[in-house]
């Protein structure tokens, strides 16, 4: 039995009892601050750590290693003519060649195998405008990226420079293949789209 002021000797094995006994009511107080933490970060994620992706355009044109194949201002002629997606009321969309000349990727537009097709019977096509013909010219003008809460997908925009049919801010993914080197970043398809001598 000690006395009062009588200190326990490090190999006193009632002085490793003592600092057993200390150090588990401390972890009995702070466990319970340290795992339901845990836990919650674990089971509901941790918001901070992935936030919210809101869907919507982002613009990439000032980005540079987004532009693939193409420049940024840059002229490129048609090859082959292609359809011009949507219409006058709600805008034009998009340059699309015939499925003949490039099969359309998973969720593009299915076009007219040819524009023989499609001048047979354009009510079948109701989202054609109209055809833009071989040798006209488009000017790119931007990359954008379309995000979503599960994916993202690039794409370049040009204006249509010269022709009948002029508009502006066109989807010319659909005149596109996908680079050799980055399976996101999109190039001309020389069978429908060739760059102008500078």
């Amino acid at each position: 039995m000690r006395t009062l002021g009588q200190q326990m000797a490090p190999d006193d094995p009632s002085c490793s009892e003592h600092h057993f006994a200390t150090w588990s009511r401390v972890m009995t107080v702070l466990v319970p601050y340290l795992v339901i933490p845990f836990a919650l970060l674990v089971l509901g994620g941790c918001n901070g750590c992935n936030p919210k992706v809101e869907s919507g355009w982002e613009d990439m044109t000032l980005n540079e290693k987004v532009w693939g194949g193409y420049a940024l201002g840059k002229e490129y002629r048609l090859v082959v003519p292609v359809f011009l997606m949507g219409d006058q009321t709600t805008g034009y969309s998009a340059l699309i060649a015939p499925s003949s000349v490039r099969t359309p990727l998973t969720g593009e537009t299915v076009t007219p195998a040819t524009v023989d097709e499609y001048r047979a019977s354009p009510a079948k096509w109701p989202r054609i405008a109209a055809v833009v013909d071989a040798g006209t010219l488009v000017r790119i003008t931007h990359f954008r990226l379309w995000r979503t809460t599960t994916n993202s997908q690039l794409s370049v925009f040009a204006d249509v420079a010269s022709g009948a049919l002029q508009p502006k801010d066109i989807g010319i993914v659909g005149l596109s293949r996908r680079t050799a080197s980055d399976v996101t970043l999109w190039e001309p398809d020389p069978a429908i789209l060739v760059a102008t001598p500078k």
